[in-house]
């Protein structure tokens, strides 16, 4: 996926299911992508081959909220260590690779 160098810094959102010993939650994630990652050149001569590149991004909020009452609004910022543990978190990890495999946003989302 080659992407024009202005799309880094792009601001996107995912979210989560996650649970907690039987308590479910939404993690409502908001992050920016740092770096699209690019695909691998497996043809032609050795010298112009290269491994895929993974993309990479920085979270800069989780919300979190009860699974049953997403209406109600986020029910609170996770902060401190509970973010740290949450964005390393293999469901939220794996929901901001999702995201961001489905491409950037259009320009009429901006």
């Amino acid at each position: 996926m080659m992407l024009n160098r202005r799309l880094r810094g792009t601001s996107m959102s995912a979210s989560a299911c996650l649970d907690f010993m039987g308590a479910y939650f939404i993690a409502d994630i908001d992050f920016r992508v740092t770096y699209w990652g690019c695909d691998a050149q497996t043809y032609g001569p050795p010298e112009r081959c290269f491994p895929a590149e993974a993309p990479e991004y920085e979270v800069d909020a989780i919300f979190l909220h009860e699974d049953r009452a997403p209406a109600l609004g986020p029910m609170f910022e996770a902060t401190g260590s509970l973010f740290d543990v949450l964005a390393g978190c293999d469901a939220v990890t794996e929901a901001i690779m999702e995201k961001i495999a489905e491409g950037p946003p259009s320009r009429d989302d901006y």
